[in-house]
């Protein structure tokens, strides 16, 4: 052992100190500054880990009651990356809708009220939920005014049937307005 090693108090990775004397005096090396529950940027916070865990645990109760969940998600104007904004809970009529879109005869049109619900879920109270995201990831903050909104459909044996699904869907305003309303819109009819 060198002498450096003889005068300091080495510590072993599992945290136990052993002290190493020789001659008169031993000295304990410590981390300089303060010591708290975790070091900034070495990993999540632990109410971040706790909200994680409540999460994936909300998940797996929800897949196991039958209905789907509609996983919300978030990202700037120009981020490839969606971030996790939350989810909604469906009902036996969305349950339904998501049965049909797997594989019934009118899928195209039971994805557009897929669509159109989650839309309506979202756009209804979207100040509310932009607060919440800014709050959440503070570098969206800039892009406030912009944000963009998608989900994807979790449902027990749904990516079997539609692969694409794992995808997240894009939601814009307009998918608030049913297919009829949108005709009369254009056409100038309901607008007073």
């Amino acid at each position: 052992a060198s002498r450096f090693q003889k005068q300091c108090t080495a510590m072993r990775p599992n945290g136990s100190h052993r002290h190493i004397r020789s001659g008169v005096a031993s000295m304990e090396m410590k981390r300089k500054g303060k010591m708290g529950p975790r070091m900034p940027g070495t990993g999540p916070s632990q109410s971040m880990l706790e909200q994680q865990r409540m999460y994936q645990q909300m998940m797996k109760e929800r897949e196991e009651s039958g209905v789907p969940t509609f996983e919300l998600f978030v990202r700037g104007p120009n981020s490839p990356s969606w971030y996790p904004a939350g989810a909604l809970g469906g009902d036996e009529n969305s349950k339904e809708l998501v049965e049909s879109w797997m594989g019934g005869m009118m899928s195209d049109m039971a994805k557009g009220a897929i669509d159109r619900g989650v839309a309506q879920s979202l756009f209804s109270d979207k100040k509310s939920l932009d607060a919440k995201i800014i709050e959440q990831y503070p570098q969206l903050k800039k892009s406030k005014n912009n944000l963009r909104y998608g989900y994807k459909v979790a449902y027990k044996g749904l990516l079997e049937k539609r692969p694409n699904a794992k995808d997240v869907t894009e939601l814009k305003e307009d998918m608030t307005e049913a297919p009829l309303d949108k005709v009369k819109s254009a056409l100038g009819f309901g607008k007073k």
